[in-house]
């Protein structure tokens, strides 16, 4: 959805709030989980320019996340059903799954939190983002009694099975290579222009802490992992679990160098994410009332949701108009000058991205296709150059332009946060 949200953020100011203002709940059956407009349901948590997004799950799913979203490059679409659901069994008994016990579930800014609690132990989930291509599970198990606790774990996934009906065939038909520390998915190679796009060295892959026995059934698309450990009284484990798209073989070489220290690190992940979006509430102060309060933060949500890093065509960070409606996973001009209006205040760097990625590809005078439009701004930046510009993408497009207002959002910004270049 598009949204002019400059007077909400920048009129409104109050005290902080930690709570999410948007429904992340959503129960994902198709890859293609549309509602009657054609655009995906619920709204995914997307954060730091992330290319793939999670839901909190309904209470019978509890234990896991609904998802990942991705954006196959310019189509977001949902891979999974869930991901990372844990059953635990203590001392050889059977399987418990989480949705069973006594249990918290909540949607906080920037980060999600589902707790359960019994008689002989506590587990805490968080699920936060820490790069654009990765996200981590954080799960807290503390024994709660006098003697050493044995627990044997289970982590269940099932993907998507079919595309838009039950009456589709199987999409995604590949079969994760599995080691004792991940589960990785590589995509066949996908160039269909008003569907999916992917490179064929795309991956979405989960990476443990804890090392784990996988099983998957290509049959049903689902995956089992198997671990144990033991807990001292009165003591509590971290796991962490890393979740990453990434959208070639060169992004996923980096960004394994990043698993492997979150993977070994002893602080929860989602502690930063708290932080950081406390600190982007805290600059949105002078409290007017209670719903401006929740519709600032809900504006702030959605903008960073629609948030996309560096990625194919696409040089600069930039704001979508929509992750979830279907033609909206690019950069517009229309939108951008708003977008970078709303963030000037509150996210200035990212503010000056969303002009840069406009102007990334203002038309010159040496332009071999159309240097009569010398100067002109083009309507939209995506992940995949038009036909004419050598790339395969259908909804790149410089055939017009939009209303001139970058010079309107530039000279605001320099007054508001010292926008001084954008070039």
């Amino acid at each position: 959805m598009k949204f002019l949200l400059t007077s909400i953020l920048m009129c409104f100011s109050f005290q902080a709030i930690s709570a999410s203002q948007l429904d992340r709940v959503g129960e994902p059956k198709l890859a293609k989980f549309y509602d009657k407009y054609g655009n995906q349901q619920a709204n995914p948590l997307f954060d730091l320019g992330s290319w793939h997004g999670f839901l909190q799950p309904k209470h019978e799913n509890a234990g896991s996340f609904a998802g990942p979203a991705i954006v196959f490059e310019e189509y977001t679409l949902y891979f999974a059903e869930y991901v990372e659901m844990l059953s635990v069994a203590v001392d050889g008994g059977n399987y418990q799954r989480l949705s069973t016990l006594p249990s918290t579930i909540s949607s906080e800014l920037g980060y999600y939190k589902q707790s359960f609690t019994t008689n002989t132990f506590s587990i805490d989930i968080y699920l936060s983002f820490v790069s654009t291509r990765s996200s981590v599970i954080d799960t807290r198990i503390t024994n709660l009694t006098e003697k050493p606790l044995n627990l044997s774990l289970k982590w269940q996934g099932q993907l998507t099975k079919y595309w838009k009906s039950a009456d589709d065939d199987y999409i995604w038909q590949i079969t994760p290579q599995v080691s004792s520390q991940k589960i990785e998915w590589q995509f066949d190679q996908t160039r269909d222009t008003w569907h999916k796009l992917n490179d064929s060295t795309a991956q979405f892959k989960i990476a443990r802490s804890i090392a784990s026995k996988s099983v998957f059934n290509p049959a049903e698309q689902s995956y089992r992992s198997t671990s144990g450990l033991t807990i001292l009284p009165a003591n509590s484990t971290l796991l962490t679990t890393v979740l990453s798209y990434t959208h070639n073989q060169h992004e996923s070489d980096s960004e394994d160098v990043k698993i492997s220290a979150w993977l070994n690190s002893k602080k929860p992940a989602y502690l930063k994410a708290k932080t950081r979006w406390q600190s982007l509430a805290n600059k949105l102060s002078n409290q007017h009332s209670k719903e401006a309060e929740k519709l600032a933060i809900k504006s702030l949500e959605t903008l960073v949701g629609n948030w996309r890093s560096p990625a194919g065509a696409i040089k600069h960070n930039g704001i979508t108009p929509s992750v979830t409606a279907r033609w909206f996973n690019g950069v517009w001009a229309w939108d951008s000058w708003k977008h970078a209006y709303a963030l000037a205040e509150v996210m200035p760097e990212l503010a000056k991205d969303n002009v840069r990625a406009m102007f990334d590809y203002q038309i010159t005078d040496k332009d071999t296709l159309r240097a009569q439009d010398a100067g002109m701004v083009i309507d939209a930046v995506f992940y995949n150059n038009s036909k004419a510009r050598g790339g395969d993408g259908g909804n790149w497009n410089e055939r017009n332009t939009k209303p001139p207002l970058a010079s309107w959002v530039v000279c605001f910004g320099r007054n508001v946060s010292e926008i001084k270049s954008v070039s």
